[in-house]
């Protein structure tokens, strides 16, 4: 450019959504024969750049402009593969095409590189995603067949072509988990799980897990370098196309160590490290879990599948002290392990787990050469229960009853007693039981003291007087009051006596019923019958009787009396009841009856002499032997006819025959009259529902 001139030049883009130009105008300084500028593309098209002339410049016939053609990418991202695996990546372009466009993606070395749009097939050379219509293309497989670097070139119409680095290493198959198996007899098979790896082309360690290549299939065997100690369950593993994992197991034999390794198939690389795991089986430690109350403690068994070969100390540990305690003597205080000293059997011992806190834990059994176990520790809320009686009904002559109460572990989420255990060791806590009023009743034993290992004492009500009051246990600091079973009723009642009776069929017999204590007012007493077709009941002696009966108005302890009438053969019971007394019971049986001649035991009389008294009493009779037991009289409401004659009228004859029994009455009289001299016979005949005695059915008269 001439001195003394500066010219600015101004270079546009005809189109700058496709491209634009970084520095315009360009400023010619004097002297100056070129500057440079650059086209920035933005989207795909077609641009011109053109120079547009400075005054005193003219339009070159060629040069002023040029075309600027921008075109999308195809983006195909770098990999790094293992050998004979394989590796997606997604092919994807900048811009979507204008209409349905194959895109093609091929390897520069298919010896070392092959590619398969399917990731179960073999791959080969190259690989045509046909009619693309979006800025998606596809995944795309690259799979590894040499080690070393490889190029994938991409192409389509209309897009600028790619080239892609590709780095095949070795690959291997590695033990993912677990790093080492420790394990027992008792235990299980262990799993163990196998992968498909990329390794470091320099250390040979596992990089990242890949799956095997389309249309490969590799057998890959699992083995153990000790059957006797274990086996293998599954081998060889067949990795079938793009699987990248496989497990087996190995099953403990016997105890001792061994070597899990994976023999490498053909075209794979040992690694330097996943190649081989150690297995180790030894004998097993045996504890069951548990649920503890808070402040209560429980044994568990601690055994081992086999006896240790020398001496060995047991340790019971626990993970949170704070929780659980741990003590091998069930009255020591617990602490955070427990050690069975020398142990030579299979039975190490009992340990008592020791509730601390609410909350889990967990306890650790361990000894030299053993697999440990361990085992969950749950500890539940605990309250001291009554669990006998249910409720207290008594009376002031009944006795004390017992109260039975004991430390019991509670469902944390009902608080409902579960189950018993004792008081942890190191610890005795009083448990108080309070009667709400000792005017009623008075508790005999209190504090009752649970030393440790103890779930069980017992003290006693003591009636006072008539009335209810609560028994409760208060709860010790650290104890949770039950939802069931912390305190219960106890009702005293006053006493009733009330007969028993053996009663003749069609009988009765007067029994004694009597209020033991005056009542505070006057009260109905009511006895009844368990059957009114075997026992009736009435307050008069002449009248019918039913299955129950009511003395009214009882305001004091006189005996009142009660006729028990019997109705039918067998054996019953009857109940005495009183508001705020004791129900009394008492027996009843109902015997054989019948009518017996008892007095006299012969007539002899002169013609003339005057009449002779014969009497007939109604009697209960022995069942066994039908002989007169003792004289009762005809139930109330029923009258009896029994037949009674002379056997001979001219020899003598009787003023009342039949003779009628009504209900109450228990003897009749007749008159025996001598008529002529001779001999005859007084006898009676057994009525309807009566039995015949087996004596004193007759007796002689002699008439002189």
């Amino acid at each position: 450019m001439r001195g003394g001139f500066t010219p600015s030049v101004a270079v546009t883009s005809s189109n700058t959504g496709v491209g634009t130009v970084t520095l315009s105008p360009l400023v010619f300084d004097s002297g100056v024969t070129t500057k440079s500028t650059a086209f920035h593309p933005i989207g795909a098209g077609v641009s011109t750049i053109a120079v547009v002339q400075p005054d005193g410049f003219a339009t070159p016939s060629s040069g002023g402009q040029i075309t600027a053609t921008v075109k999308p990418d195809i983006v195909v991202p770098g990999a790094t593969v293992g050998k004979n695996l394989q590796v997606s990546v997604s092919v994807t372009l900048t811009a979507a095409p204008a209409g349905p466009t194959d895109v093609t993606v091929t390897s520069a070395d298919s010896g070392r590189v092959t590619l398969s749009l399917d990731p179960n097939a073999e791959g080969g050379a190259s690989v045509t995603f046909p009619g693309v219509t979006s800025t998606t293309v596809g995944a795309l497989y690259v799979q590894g067949r040499d080690v070393g670097p490889a190029t994938l070139m991409a192409s389509a119409d209309g897009y600028n072509s790619r080239n892609t680095g590709v780095q095949v290493n070795p690959a291997a198959f590695v033990i993912m988990s677990p790093a080492s198996i420790s394990t027992s007899l008792a235990s299980g098979d262990s799993t163990i799980q196998v992968a498909s790896a990329r390794l470091n082309a320099t250390t040979l360690a596992r990089e990242t897990n890949q799956p095997v290549r389309g249309g490969l299939s590799p057998s890959v065997a699992v083995v153990s370098g000790n059957t006797g100690v274990g086996t293998i369950t599954v081998s060889p593993l067949v990795f079938i196309s793009s699987t990248t994992s496989k497990n087996t197991a190995f099953h403990p034999v016997g105890n001792g160590a061994t070597t899990v390794a994976i023999v490498q198939p053909a075209g794979f690389t040992t690694p330097s490290s996943g190649g081989q795991i150690d297995a180790t089986v030894s004998p097993n430690m045996n504890m069951a879990h548990a649920t503890v109350g808070k402040n209560l403690q429980m044994p568990l068994q601690v055994t081992m599948t086999a006896a240790p070969d020398v001496p060995t100390d047991v340790v019971v540990a626990s993970s949170d002290p704070a929780i659980v305690t741990v003590s091998t003597d069930p009255n020591a205080e617990g602490g955070e392990r427990a050690t069975f000293f020398g142990v030579t059997s299979a039975t190490a011992g009992t340990v008592y787990v020791q509730g601390r806190e609410l909350g889990s834990a967990s306890l650790t059994v361990s000894a030299d050469g053993f697999f440990l176990r361990t085992s969950a520790v749950q500890v539940d809320p605990s309250g001291f229960v009554i669990v006998d009686p249910g409720s207290i009904s008594t009376s002031l002559f009944s006795g004390d009853p017992s109260v039975q109460v004991t430390s019991s572990r509670l469902n944390p989420a009902t608080l409902v007693r579960e189950t018993d255990q004792p008081v942890r060791g190191g610890f005795a806590p009083p448990v108080a039981v309070a009667s709400s009023d000792t005017a009623v009743g008075t508790i005999t034993v209190s504090p009752l003291a649970f030393d440790s290992g103890v779930t069980s004492r017992s003290t006693a009500f003591h009636p006072v007087a008539i009335g209810t009051t609560a028994l409760s246990v208060i709860q010790p600091e650290g104890f949770t009051n039950p939802a069931v079973g912390g305190a219960i009723e106890a009702v005293v009642k006053g006493d009733i006596t009330l007969g028993s009776a053996t009663v003749g069929r069609d009988l009765q017999v007067p029994v004694s019923v009597r209020l033991v204590q005056t009542p505070p007012e006057p009260m109905d007493v009511t006895v009844t019958s368990s059957s009114e077709a075997g026992v009736t009941l009435s307050d008069e002696a002449q009248t019918e009787g039913a299955q129950s009966v009511t003395l009214t108005g009882v305001a004091d302890t006189t005996p009142r009396t009660i006729y028990v009438q019997g109705r039918s053969h067998g054996a019953f019971r009857l109940t005495a009841a009183a508001a705020g007394y004791k129900d009394k019971q008492s027996d009843v049986a109902v015997v054989p009856s019948g009518f017996m001649i008892l007095s006299p035991a012969s007539i002899e009389a002169a013609v003339g002499s005057g009449s002779r008294q014969v009497k007939v009493y109604s009697c209960r009779l022995a069942p066994a032997t039908l002989l007169r037991e003792t004289d009762q009289a005809v139930r109330g409401g029923l009258g009896v006819v029994v037949p009674i004659a002379s056997s001979d009228p001219g020899v003598g004859t009787l003023s009342v025959a039949p003779l009628e029994f009504s209900g109450g009455q228990g003897c009749v009289t007749t008159l025996f009259q001598p008529v002529a001299a001779g001999a005859c016979t007084v006898l009676i005949t057994t009525p309807e529902g009566f039995t015949t005695p087996a004596a004193m059915q007759s007796i002689p008269a002699t008439v002189n």
